[in-house]
């Protein structure tokens, strides 16, 4: 629907922030699902902490007796920017 096929390169956001990625076609999944491998790279532009919002989450109590964010069902978008571009 948005136009991607394998390789394409672009960011998912949301209202926290962006991160860049490129895109890996699947049909194993729902058509408009985005899949992030979970990654925490400081200061590099993929880091799933970049769309990850600081709202406090049911799990964060249940696993460490405070609240805590949930890097789960993070809403994103994804948006098309370049074709078999190198993503750093």
């Amino acid at each position: 629907k948005k136009g991607l096929t394998e390789n394409h390169r672009g960011p998912g956001c949301n209202g926290t922030g962006e991160v860049v990625l490129r895109a890996k076609v699947t049909s194993n999944g729902p058509e408009v699902f985005l899949v992030m491998y979970e990654a925490w790279f400081p200061k590099r532009q993929y880091n799933v902490q970049n769309v990850v919002a600081d709202t406090p989450a049911d799990m964060g109590l249940m696993k460490t007796g405070a609240p805590g964010a949930a890097i789960h069902s993070q809403f994103a978008d994804v948006v098309l920017i370049g074709k078999g571009e190198s993503v750093a």
